[in-house]
């Protein structure tokens, strides 16, 4: 009986040991070390200075130049190229980004080919076009809203976005709220739209097809219109029931030469 006890005392005190351990490699490496990898880092040749990661875990902050693979941690960070996954709370590429990022905020400033982020707000921005891609979440940007970040041109591509509230996508947005997208807008209130807008009220800008309960075109915008209540500016009749077209603008008289009203003296005649 004694020996039994002995032992199992023995592995109680290993299984403390343990515990105490990794609580202390856990402890010290918040403390001192952002993040650890998984797999040494494979320092790339050209150019010299940049770094590669196949794998990483970060157990709070990470940051890395180059990945292609996947990352996971809290905060992620990769400041050139992106081709895998970024999984954690926030997650922000700041070059190209080819793959997924899932987490609470998505930041991915320029596109790559094709992309995926899924989270509560996402940040898709870079003028590509022959770029595609999905963003699934609260608010979704296609734009930069922070004039710190050069990030201040609408993005290009094809995109399927689906969010409560979307700002500057392009192609097929669904939600509640679509503001100066491009493309394919379904929504309840789509503001400031161009392309086909499906929703209860539009205000629609450029060119556009608008069908909805209550139809508002600008003074720059062109297209049918058909709801309840259409509004033209530009045309005789501006408010019309059921349709409406919205027509260019009735362009200016031409510039003719202003008079300049020089009177012909005549001189003395002998």
């Amino acid at each position: 009986m004694t020996i039994i006890r002995l032992k199992t005392q023995s592995k109680n005190d290993m299984k403390e040991s343990v515990l105490y351990n990794l609580f202390l490699f856990i402890v010290s490496i918040s403390l001192f070390n952002c993040g650890f990898a998984l797999t040494p880092r494979l320092t790339a040749k050209f150019p010299l200075e940049t770094k590669t990661e196949v794998f990483r875990l970060n157990l709070l902050h990470g940051e890395t130049e180059n990945l292609y693979g996947l990352n996971v941690g809290i905060f992620n960070f990769v400041y050139y190229n992106m081709i895998g996954a970024q999984v954690g709370i926030v997650n922000s590429s700041s070059n190209k980004t080819s793959g997924w990022q899932f987490a609470i905020i998505n930041m991915a400033e320029k596109n790559g080919l094709f992309k995926i982020q899924t989270g509560i707000a996402n940040l898709l921005s870079g003028t590509q076009k022959d770029s595609a891609g999905l963003q699934v979440g609260i608010l979704n940007l296609g734009t930069n809203l922070f004039p710190d970040i050069e990030l201040n041109k609408r993005r290009g591509g094809f995109y399927l976005t689906i969010g409560v509230g979307n700002y500057e996508t392009n192609g097929l947005t669904i939600g509640a709220i679509n503001l100066s997208s491009k493309g394919m807008n379904v929504g309840i209130f789509n503001r400031d739209t161009e392309g086909f807008n499906l929703g209860i009220t539009n205000f629609q800008e450029g060119l556009s097809f608008s069908i909805g309960a209550i139809n508002i075109g600008s003074s720059k915008s062109i297209g049918l219109q058909i709801g309840i209540i259409n509004y033209c500016p530009n045309n005789t009749f501006p408010i019309m029931i059921m349709a409406n077209y919205c027509s260019k603008p009735k362009s200016e008289t031409p510039f003719s030469t202003p008079k300049t009203g020089l009177k012909t003296e005549t001189g003395p005649t002998n």
